[in-house]
Parts: structure tokens; sequence; C-alpha cells
């Protein structure tokens, strides 16, 4: 999944205003990160669409699940490692803006207070930021049972969607399986017919 760290920031700050105990809360390590770039990137790519727009959110997750699927993502591990961060932004952040102004003709955005920014988010961040296939793992060998919960449903799904009206992953049960990597066999094991 990909997670706009001032989002989940909000969301979480309004949970706790509301007296709910966010504590239990678990970020995966591998949760790719949306930073204002993708955002921008975005907003520009519907406007060059012009009336062939797409509808995004512009909230950047297709520019951010671009970057996963590419192999230059910024994940949360990376994310709360302020130099792993500095130095996965810097080059991030230089190869959107030469994209901006030599294609969209638009202006670059500045690394320094956007590292600041996200350094940030990383240290209240930090505390639920872990492996959460261990974790799942850890409540499905306790006997527990646990509640996946996803947006969006078929229609929106990245391959059985009404492409290319549809978000960038795959939203539909099945996939809760591909989120328990270390114990999805186990759990979910495949029987090929």
């Amino acid at each position: 999944m990909v997670i706009n760290p001032r989002v989940v920031l909000a969301e979480i700050e309004d949970m706790q205003a509301k007296g709910i105990d966010t504590n239990h809360l678990k970020i995966s390590d591998r949760a790719h990160v949306v930073f204002p770039y993708h955002e921008k990137l975005d907003e520009l790519q519907e406007i060059a669409l012009g009336k062939n727009k797409i509808g995004t959110t512009k909230g950047g997750i297709g520019p951010c699940y671009m970057d996963k699927a590419a192999r230059t993502g910024i994940r949360m591990c990376d994310l709360i490692d302020p130099d792993t961060l500095a130095e996965k932004l810097q080059v991030q952040l230089a190869a959107k803006n030469t994209l901006f102004t030599k294609v969209y003709g638009a202006e670059p955005l500045a690394y320094e207070p956007m590292l600041k920014e996200y350094l940030g988010y990383a240290d209240k961040l930090r505390p639920y930021v872990t492996d959460v296939s261990v974790a799942l793992g850890d409540v499905f060998d306790a006997g527990k049972k646990v509640l996946f919960e996803g947006a969006q449903a078929t229609f929106l799904d990245i391959d059985y969607g009404t492409y290319p009206y549809v978000t960038s992953s795959n939203p539909t049960a099945g996939n809760a399986a591909n989120r328990c990597r270390c114990w999805s066999q186990k759990y979910f094991p495949c029987h090929w017919v």
C-alpha cells in the first residue's frame, strides 16, 4: 500500500481527539510513502491528458505506485531512517524536478523543506512502523481473529476493474493474503486444480 504521512497523522490525531486509542495501530515498514512530488505529478499528468483525463483525486497515489513498480520508491522503513531518507529523497526529487521542468514546464520543488517536513513525520510515525506480516503471524499463532479492511472494490481493481478508471492497486478481498507473506501459505494455502 501507499501512505501519505500528512494524511495518516491527521487521521491518528482525529481518532485520539475522539478518545480512540491508537496504540495498537501498526504501519507496514514496506508501505510506500506519498510525497509532494507524487501529488504534483498526479496533477500535471491529469492536466496534460486534457479531455481524456482519468479523474484522479490528485493525491499522488498513482505516481507513488509508479515509483514502487519502478523500484525507486521510498518506503516507511526508509522514512524512519534519517540518512536513508535524505539520500533517497535527494535522488527522487532530482529526477522528479527534471520531469517537472523539462516535460511539464512546471516549477521544481525544494529539497530541504521537504526533507525537514518528512523527518518530522518520521518522528511521529516511527512508533507505529513494524513488519506487519510478523505481527499478523503472531496474532494468528495465538489463535486470534483478524479483520482485513480495504477501501474500494472490484470495479476499482487495477486488473479487474473498469480500466483505466481504477485505483493503482488490487483492493479485492483475495489480495489480503498478499499482505501476509511469511504465513500466507500456512493460513491461506493454495490448492491448484
